[in-house]
């Protein structure tokens, strides 16, 4: 388990069991309500959890589809492939940074943000070890 993680969950373990040990001080009228409040607090968590994986997941499609639309309203002759890195694997990573290898540069691939009102900007690229002297195609300039 990646370090980022479990300290999402230890956070929101101390605040369950925090919100517990001062259920177990209000007086008893405020109790109940107490541990109800922990109770949704738990439920909540637990589905944030378990259902912010799929919730990425379907941003990075709909995210890819607007870069799709972008490439090719800028580059209509050319074909390329868009992927994203594993965020369940790698959660110190951005999920909506996307990869794109165009099929006439692969040595190169171009590093875009596609955010979450649709801009798009190149923000980087990699460029493989035998190609290091050799300049990208597709370098977009910053015009934001």
């Amino acid at each position: 388990m990646h370090p980022l993680t479990i300290l999402e969950y230890g956070i929101a373990g101390v605040v369950v069991f925090g919100s517990l040990l001062i259920s177990l001080f209000l007086p008893y009228k405020w109790k109940r309500i107490g541990f109800i409040t922990v109770l949704v607090v738990f439920i909540f968590l637990i589905t944030f959890f378990f259902a912010r994986p799929y919730w990425i997941d379907w941003q990075i499609e709909k995210r890819s589809l607007l870069l799709d639309n972008y490439l090719e309203n800028r580059y209509p002759s050319e074909n390329w492939d868009i992927g994203a890195i594993d965020h369940r694997t790698y959660p110190q990573y951005h999920p909506y940074h996307l990869r794109v290898t165009f099929e006439d540069e692969p040595g190169f691939i171009y590093h875009y943000h596609v955010d979450g009102k649709g801009r798009i900007r190149q923000i980087g690229y990699e460029v493989s070890e035998d190609k290091t002297h050799s300049k990208g195609n597709y370098i977009e300039e910053d015009d934001h």
